[in-house]
């Protein structure tokens, strides 16, 4: 863990190039503030026009600093010298996180920090939900106001709340995507990382408060132009499973951790924003989910489908559907179904094979008569994101 803190020193920022980014940062926000709260007293942005035109002046002006904040940012870092420009090349102009350029470099160093494969990586992905609201019924440079307060309580809920041990490192990808990459030692319960991601989930969803849904006239709709129940923006975030970290570990099993992360918040994303109360008792919205929680949610649904076909006048021609569909890549198997134990899910290899499947390189198939569909087989489909 020593090298992965010393990798990622040689990337930080100065402190005067971050205060300096603050001092900017403040003054723009007080005044999107300012204008959001007389927005709201009108019923959203497509009552602007009821403004006086002194405000409307002023907010001409407030569109202007937001935008060119990021290239006040650059000219700080041009004069602090090579390296804080450097280091601006790995970092996100509006928020100071680091930025999408920073995945790589977080990759190589996963690789390179740990010869005795003693670190492991999760990643979560999260971004914030009604987000297009705030662009719509305010404006788009609310858009930014709402990005730069949600990363700011990001890495205040960090800063607080980190595991000890163990070190967060959060990015913005872009839009209202956030990264964290979650750097532990091998073996670390996700349980360890579960109370720093719900301190996130509280601080981004309190910070956002402002937006406040029920002051707009018209009540905003979705795409499908049904009406947001939300009351304000939340963000919603998916863990993934873990991945040990050494020399051996490729780009590319990293990044399915990240792609899996992304799996994991689409698999609860749309219930936590049709159901405000459903990711979390606090009404905020938004809701945190870990792959071993994605992975329990697909077995007790799995449990159903089997009983339907068990029971069902069709089972026989849906089963033999499943056999002829079911393709799987081993290594897939291995980390993503394999790791279950018996008692959680009752999937492991040793299960499916002995209950009929025949497992390979390439592929996993169902055999024996298909009107008998074992429950391993079908929770093992589910386990491993494949249709049903």
């Amino acid at each position: 863990m020593d090298a992965v803190k010393a990798h990622l020193d040689y990337y930080r920022l100065s402190d005067e190039l971050a205060s300096g980014h603050r001092r900017h940062t403040a003054t723009v926000l007080h005044e999107l503030t300012a204008f959001s709260n007389q927005l709201k007293s009108v019923g959203g942005n497509k009552n602007k026009n009821k403004l006086t035109i002194q405000f409307q002046d002023l907010w001409d002006k407030t569109r202007a600093d937001m935008a060119v904040l990021g290239h006040e940012v650059a000219e700080l870092a041009d004069k602090e010298g090579p390296k804080a420009v450097r280091s601006m090349l790995y970092h996100d102009p509006l928020t100071l996180l680091r930025g999408k350029n920073f995945l790589g470099a977080i990759y190589n160093i996963l690789q390179l920090s740990s010869e005795s494969g003693d670190v492991e990586v999760r990643f979560a992905s999260a971004d914030l939900d009604n987000f297009k609201t705030v662009n719509d019924c305010w404006s788009h440079a609310h858009g930014d106001q709402a990005i730069i307060l949600g990363c700011q309580a990001v890495q205040g809920a960090i800063g607080e709340h980190q595991p000890k041990g163990c070190i967060c490192v959060p990015f913005r990808f872009g839009g209202d995507e956030i990264v964290l990459a979650l750097i532990s030692e091998r073996g670390t319960s996700w349980s360890t990382w579960e109370p720093m991601m719900s301190e996130i989930r509280k601080a981004v969803n309190h910070s956002l408060k402002i937006f406040d849904f029920s002051s707009l006239k018209p009540r905003p709709a979705d795409r499908k132009g049904k009406p947001i129940e939300a009351s304000s923006p939340s963000i919603s975030i998916g863990v993934s499973g873990p991945v040990v970290c050494h020399k051996g570990v490729e780009t590319v099993q990293l990044h399915a951790k990240l792609l899996q992360a992304d799996d994991v918040l689409n698999h609860f994303k749309d219930e936590w924003k049709k159901n405000p109360w459903s990711g979390a008792s606090d009404g905020l919205g938004g809701g945190v989910a870990f792959h071993e929680e994605a992975l329990e949610s697909k077995a007790k649904g799995a449990e159903g489908h089997v009983r339907k076909l068990q029971t069902g006048s069709s089972g026989e021609k849906e089963a033999a559907k499943l056999e002829k569909e079911v393709k799987v890549d081993t290594r897939n198997m291995i980390e993503d179904g394999a790791s279950v134990d018996d008692n959680s899910y009752s999937v492991d290899t040793r299960n499916m094979i002995e209950d009929g499947a025949s497992v390979d390189d390439n592929s996993y198939s169902v055999s024996g008569d298909p009107t008998r569909i074992k429950m391993e087989d079908v929770l093992a489909r589910r386990v491993l994101g494949f249709p049903e």
